[in-house]
């Protein structure tokens, strides 16, 4: 038999205990992931309710580990649904719910690698990118 070092023996643990519920039943989007999401999940994440809502929004967008793993550490479940918006106001329900999930608040955009004080016309004017105005 293979995989069972001390480390995954120590993780087999950590699932357990993380998931253990009253009823005793796992929670269907944990018991979909596979092993190293749910490593992932547990190292990462104290919170049961966190680590559901991140399994439900892997399972449901087909994250890869590194995905979540960038998810978490951009703290997607903190910035959810924050933006300030009229569009419960404006739109039919249906719609104004798919607008609101489309928007998140704050914007990161860690992946540029731009120094703190930059400024936004900075990065509009910068030499690569197109304006369409």
């Amino acid at each position: 038999m293979k995989g069972f070092s001390p480390r995954n023996l120590w993780r087999m643990r950590a699932f357990y205990l993380a998931w253990r519920a009253a009823d005793e039943v796992l929670p269907q989007p944990v018991a979909e992931l596979p092993w190293g999401h749910n490593a992932l999940l547990i190292e990462k994440l104290k919170s049961p309710e966190e680590r559901l809502w991140y399994a439900e929004q892997t399972r449901g967008n087909g994250w890869s580990r590194s995905i979540l793993a960038m998810q978490i550490k951009g703290q997607l479940y903190q910035r959810a649904g924050k933006a300030i918006t009229n569009f419960q106001s404006t739109l039919p329900p249906s719609t104004s719910d798919l607008a609101q999930q489309a928007l998140k608040d704050p914007y990161l955009f860690d992946f540029l690698s731009l120094a703190q004080d930059v400024e936004e016309r900075a990065v509009e004017v910068a030499p690569g990118i197109r304006s369409t105005a």
